[in-house]
């Protein structure tokens, strides 16, 4: 079992609880952690580690420097208690695939994969900001163009991930990344899924799902095939109304209670919030929200496009009054 954590639960027919997952699932580093117990350096040829970033879950993160650039890199690897652990090694592959696949500046790199070490780990990609779940903890909810500018780029990111055959799988506040060098972009790829195309389907199969309850759609339950772009596109919706309005669009004290709203209820409409933007938003909003998946948009850059034109619109509103 995964010991407990408070943002991600275990549900039906999940393996590994996304709300009690590690706080150090493979993801990009966000901010430094000092354990009472730390773990031995890692030994890496060609590189020195500088410190300890973080420790006590699924990866143990350093920051290495590669002695010949002077480069800096994140350096993951398997903790002792998940090296033999066939979850843990099956999040980290999945990384591994889509972050060595994807070449996008919204979406956080694998440079090299050891796999077959013990223990394995990955050389990523370093990211200095915050994540998007930090600031709208500090902030409840962001401005009209901020939150539109994330959500853009978020689908920069999700276009390149289809692009290299992947989608992303857990699309939230905490897996986005806003960087010290103005962009926002995807991390945490443990629960990537490869498929052939932006608009293929894949077949549960009975096979396990993953991911955050507030944030699945509601199909990710039911039986049958999937649009994994689709998936993606009702993540981002959940996120990009949290945004707008400082709250979720369907709250339970309960992981039932979540998914069946999820399923059955309406989201309030962005308009009660009192958020000054265009209709067009709120109308691309509740699209992303649809229960069904056909009523979403299927294309992502489609979707880019009409964040592009909602983004263009809400700045030429401001330096116009």
């Amino acid at each position: 079992m995964v010991p407990p954590m408070v943002s991600r639960v275990l549900l039906p027919a999940i393996p590994l609880d996304r709300a009690t997952a590690p706080a150090n699932l493979p993801q990009a580093v966000i901010a430094p952690a000092s354990p009472a117990l730390p773990p031995a350096p890692p030994l890496l040829d060609g590189f020195e580690p500088l410190r300890l970033v973080a420790a006590g879950g699924l990866c143990d993160v350093w920051q290495v420097r590669d002695r010949l650039t002077g480069n800096v890199y994140a350096l993951k690897q398997l903790s002792a208690a998940w090296v033999h652990d066939a979850t843990a090694g099956q999040l980290l592959r999945n990384e591994a695939a889509a972050g060595l696949a994807v070449r996008s500046g919204h979406v956080v790199r694998v440079f090299r994969a050891d796999l077959d070490t013990e223990p394995p780990r990955l050389l990523v990609e370093w990211l200095a900001g915050v994540s998007l779940e930090d600031a709208l903890q500090r902030a409840g909810r962001l401005d009209v163009p901020r939150a539109v500018w994330i959500a853009r780029q978020c689908v920069a990111g999700l276009i390149d991930l289809a692009a290299a055959g992947f989608s992303h799988g857990d699309v939230k506040p905490g897996n986005i990344l806003l960087s010290d060098d103005g962009a926002a972009r995807l991390i945490d790829l443990g629960f990537a899924c490869r498929h052939d195309g932006a608009d293929s389907d894949r077949d549960r199969g009975g096979q396990s799902l993953l991911g955050t309850p507030e944030y699945l759609a509601p199909e990710t339950m039911a039986r049958g095939r999937l649009s994994p772009i689709s998936l993606d596109v009702y993540s981002l919706g959940v996120t990009l109304f949290r945004m707008l309005a400082g709250r979720l669009p369907f709250h339970d004290a309960t992981v039932a209670g979540v998914l069946r709203l999820g399923r059955q209820a309406r989201p309030p409409r962005l308009e009660r919030f009192g958020i000054e933007a265009p209709a067009r938003l709120f109308d691309l909003v509740g699209r992303m929200l649809a229960k069904q998946p056909l009523r979403r948009p299927s294309c992502l850059r489609t979707l880019w496009r009409e964040l592009v034109k909602i983004e263009l619109h809400v700045m030429a509103s401001i330096e116009s009054a």
